[in-house]
Parts: C-alpha cells; structure tokens; sequence
C-alpha cells in the first residue's frame, strides 16, 4: 500500500478523528430522517411538538396520568420528564424505563415512531390516546 493509503487508513481507524467528524461520516440525517445536527443535549426546534416528545406523551397518556404521577410510576424525577416532553433528548435510561412499564413498547419505536414497531394493540391504545389528546386540546 501507499503512504496515501496507510493515512487515509489510519484516520478512518482513530476514533479520536471520528469523533471530530460527527454526523458528517454518517450523512446529514439520522435514522428517521432526523437532523443529527443539532447538540444532543440541545432542546429539539419543535419543542414540545417533536416527534419524540409527542410519542412520550401519548405513552403517559395512556396511564392518563399527570406528568408528577407518571414521572413517579417510571421512577424518575418530574423535572426529567417534563425535559422530554418538552423536546429535550430522550435519554437511554428513560427509555429503557418506559419499555419497563409498557409492555411491547420498544426504544426504536420512541426514536423513529414507525407503528410497525408495536403490537398491535398497543399501536391503536397509542393511537386513541393520541386523538383524545387532540380533542381535549
């Protein structure tokens, strides 16, 4: 191989380089077609309106709980909870509590939203909870 090569070789293997890269090495979206632009500890541009939080909401309002009592039923802090449907990122330890207390719920699914991802009945108690939030609102 060519000195080209070796280097061209060596700064894809560095994990330091690709750190640097970012979302470029990637392309410019993330699953979902989601920008991976923006900080991930940066509150989403939709607010509470993204995508992830209004699936995290339609999830609480299956219980039809306040946000208070269902940050208590996951066993985190309210402020925390408020953060995500709020637009905030959905951390992998809140996740990985909602999949604990809804059964069939799964991480993809509160990521990239497609309904295939769910049992059934529960894509359609998502789904109604989802309209009767509409209605209310």
């Amino acid at each position: 191989t060519s000195s080209r090569e070796f280097s061209v070789m060596d700064s894809t293997h560095n994990p330091n380089i690709l750190d640097r890269q970012g979302p470029n090495l990637l392309g410019s979206t993330g699953f979902g077609g989601e920008s991976l632009s923006r900080p991930m500890s940066g509150r989403h541009p939709d607010g509470k309106n993204s995508p992830v939080a209004r699936r995290c909401r339609a999830v609480r309002d299956l219980f039809g709980e306040t946000q208070v009592a269902f940050a208590e039923r996951i066993k985190i802090e309210y402020k925390r909870w408020n953060n995500v449907e709020n637009g905030y990122p959905l951390s992998k330890d809140v996740a990985r509590k909602l999949t604990r207390a809804v059964p069939g719920l799964t991480s993809d699914w509160l990521d990239e939203g497609h309904p295939r991802l769910l049992p059934f009945d529960l894509r359609e108690r998502l789904s109604q909870a989802a309209r009767t939030r509409k209605g209310s609102g």
